[in-house]
């Protein structure tokens, strides 16, 4: 039995999979299997695999569209006592494994560890940002934290199969459907503690194509507060008393989706159920007055709270358990 088991999802990713295999293939830590899980390609995906021979094993369902749903395909079809996964476009840099197995072995309180990123351009290779650079990370006990936003990418994640035993599988509510990691992030916080190598030990490809990137912000909203919902019913003696403060904070960046689009009179809206799910939120006050002043000074201030929010990324605050 191998000790981690790494599972691709992909859907019509025949041109870039390859590159992401080999990216695991690579890895310094050996004592692996890599499970392909395949959520309909249509575009010669399987193809592609078979070049692989038996250094992966495949399994394929028809087209549901649904990240969390052919995650857990791939986790039915997994054997390790821990689990990775990696999206078909990302690529994991050569001791993404080895150096998340080693922080699980000098801190077995942690139930699971995640990394930053470097995102780059897909068609030039260059490195535009860091992951990090734009959310905060924490670690330890981390669900307050979390509950604000997802800071944790997906194929950064090395998990133990226990925890999710524990919390269950990834949710597959249709509304979920791009956001079901950060509820299981959110499950698996409010009952372990999470690690941090705080380096960045993947790559997210930046391209066109990227799901998150296409939504409509109300759809985006939509989601999220889908995300908090399923969140508090898991654990409400943690999240229920800071709901509110979380909703509204998915309000306020809803709104600043809707200045970038010229949708002021959507954004005033949004600012104004931010200051009442929670008064408290000083910045809805001025990004509301702004709406008020035009799309111009809106965007203005939207970019000086994106750039106090990057200034203040660079630290990594280890939460306790009250938090």
């Amino acid at each position: 039995m191998p000790l981690v088991s790494v599972i691709i999802p992909t859907y019509n990713r025949a041109d870039l999979i390859g590159e992401t295999i080999h990216s695991v293939l690579e890895q310094t830590f050996d004592d692996i299997e890599i499970v392909v899980a395949d959520d309909g390609s249509t575009d010669g995906t399987e193809e592609t695999l078979a070049g692989f021979g038996d250094r992966l094993r495949y399994v394929r369902q028809e087209n549901r569209r649904h990240d969390g749903a052919i995650r857990n395909l791939g986790i039915a079809a997994s054997t390790g006592k821990y689990l990775a996964f990696v999206d078909s476009d990302d690529l994991w840099a050569p001791s993404k494994l080895e150096k998340q197995i080693a922080l699980f072995h000098e801190n077995p309180q942690f139930g699971m560890v995640y990394s930053d990123a470097w995102c780059f351009d897909g068609e030039t290779g260059i490195t535009k940002y860091l992951f990090h650079q734009l959310r905060k990370p924490h670690m330890g006990w981390i669900a307050s934290s979390l509950l604000d936003g997802n800071f944790i990418p997906t194929s950064s994640v090395l998990i133990q199969r226990k925890v999710i035993e524990t919390v269950g599988l990834f949710n597959e509510d249709t509304l979920l459907h791009l956001r079901s990691d950060w509820e299981m992030w959110l499950r698996v916080a409010a009952r372990f503690q999470v690690g941090l190598v705080s380096e960045p030990l993947f790559g997210y490809r930046l391209h066109r194509d990227n799901s998150t990137r296409l939504e409509d912000p109300l759809l985006y909203l939509r989601s999220h507060l889908c995300v908090l919902r399923h969140a508090c019913s898991f654990a409400p003696e943690i999240y229920a008393t800071i709901l509110q403060r979380a909703i509204a904070k998915q309000y306020l960046h809803t709104g600043g989706m809707c200045v970038a689009t010229d949708r002021v009179s959507v954004a005033r809206s949004m600012y104004a159920q931010a200051i009442l799910c929670d008064p408290a939120e000083a910045s809805a006050y001025a990004f509301l007055l702004a709406t008020l002043g035009g799309s111009r000074l809106a965007g203005y201030l939207a970019r000086v709270y994106d750039w106090r929010r990057r200034r203040h990324s660079s630290r990594v605050p280890l939460d306790d358990q009250s938090s």
